[in-house]
């Protein structure tokens, strides 16, 4: 069965009420902070996690991740009601809001936070995290029940009489396939082996702090920076796999990890630009400076895969199964032993429910009927064609008879 047919009509809507009430929280929130700020550009040095103070308080509640997650909410919420890739593009969606959302759960409720934020904007700030989760999970389950309901419907009724066979969507080129690979895959690897660098490198409290954000995120939404990295690294190593398998369904998943790499990216270039790394690489470790260019390759990762899987590949197929062309199935001829078929029954197999029967048909005879005169026997003259008379005695082999019917013929 299609991707088409992979989630009811009731799913897609619900996958759309989702992306636009989440879109305009997240919107409202940055607007929240644009009115609190004296230049919006001191917003942007918040959000790519420079110290700078975003307000009067001090404290900015959006984050960069606000921004991503608002565009890929408006983006996935257009397509769900007609795309083919609905289903894969709102559980991409509803995992990466869960992952971006879930450390602010554990950070809003801590020790730590108290005193830090007006009792106001930290309820606000918990209801939208919590409501987040809660609803990613929803959607979640919604999708995959609809699809176990599509997967145990019958081909015929979910096709439906008379409509065009379920099509597969179109995958990736197997070009672009293959630069999605080595793009979101390699980076997925950089990513991690980074992360294992500075396991090793820093102390576990150390480490602990940044994976965790205890006291080390810069807005009461962020997301701590080593959680960040993983999460990123997560989705670029699986939508890399898949994409490699030219799996239509992959290609959301990669796009949308594409598109995190390259916003992670730029991230960081903007962070390194804001503090002057770039002028002083010669006093910087060897270390220190590979991780400085680490951010433009992740940032040129993310929009080759981008461009590599914009384009869909060959056109769409039909799903194996199928039937071929328009119109209902072929009626199979009727075997003996077996039911029979619409047609032998008197039932219009091209009309849907409610539709006319067809005209009854007398029964076809089974077997020639019985001959109305005995067969002639060997050697005997065929008979005389029907409607010329009958056959004179003598042909037919009889006596020719007497009394009465020889006077009459005699005279």
């Amino acid at each position: 069965m299609g991707e088409r047919r992979s989630i009811t009509r009731e799913v897609r809507i619900f996958g759309a009420l989702y992306c636009a009430l989440f879109a305009t929280i997240s919107l409202a929130w940055i607007i929240r902070d644009l009115n609190n700020v004296v230049d919006g550009a001191d917003l942007w040095w918040v959000w790519v996690n420079v110290p700078y103070q975003a307000d009067a308080d001090g404290v900015a509640a959006s984050s960069y991740y606000d921004l991503i997650l608002l565009v890929l909410y408006v983006v996935t919420g257009l397509s769900a009601r007609r795309s083919a890739v609905a289903g894969s593009a709102l559980v991409t969606v509803a995992v990466v809001t869960i992952a971006l959302r879930l450390p602010s759960l554990w950070n809003l409720h801590a020790d730590w936070m108290d005193g830090l934020l007006p009792s106001g904007t930290a309820t606000r700030a918990q209801l939208t995290c919590w409501s987040a989760v809660l609803a990613s999970v929803a959607l979640l389950a919604a999708v995959a029940g609809s699809r176990d309901a599509g997967r145990q419907t019958p081909p015929a009724v979910a096709q439906g009489y008379g409509a065009a066979p379920p099509t597969r969507p179109a995958g990736p080129t197997p070009g672009g396939a293959r630069t999605a690979f080595v793009a979101l895959g390699g980076i997925g690897l950089v990513l991690i082996a980074w992360q294992l660098y500075f396991v090793q490198e820093l102390d576990g409290d150390t480490y602990q702090r940044i994976f965790t954000g205890e006291r080390s995120i810069t807005s009461i939404l962020g997301q701590p920076y080593a959680w960040l990295a993983w999460t990123v690294a997560f989705l670029a190593l699986v939508a890399g796999a898949l994409a490699s398998g030219r799996d239509p369904r992959a290609r959301p998943l990669g796009l949308v990890a594409a598109f995190l790499v390259t916003a992670h990216g730029a991230s960081g270039v903007s962070h390194d630009l804001k503090l002057s790394f770039f002028d002083h690489l010669n006093d910087m470790s060897a270390s220190r400076e590979l991780f400085t260019y680490t951010c433009f390759v992740e940032l040129l990762a993310g929009l080759v895969a981008l461009l590599a899987l914009a384009s869909p590949g060959p056109g769409p197929g039909l799903v194996p199964g199928s039937a071929a062309g328009w119109g209902p199935p072929p009626v199979p001829a009727h075997r003996p032993g077996h039911p029979p078929g619409p047609a032998e029954t008197g039932r219009n197999p091209a009309a849907g429910h409610g539709a006319p029967p067809l005209p009854a048909r007398p029964p076809r005879p089974l077997s020639p009927p019985p001959p109305l005169s005995p067969p002639p026997s060997a050697g005997a003259p065929p008979p005389h064609p029907p409607g010329r008379g009958r056959a004179h005695p003598r042909q037919a082999g009889g006596r020719r008879p007497s009394g009465g019917s020889g006077g009459a013929s005699g005279g």
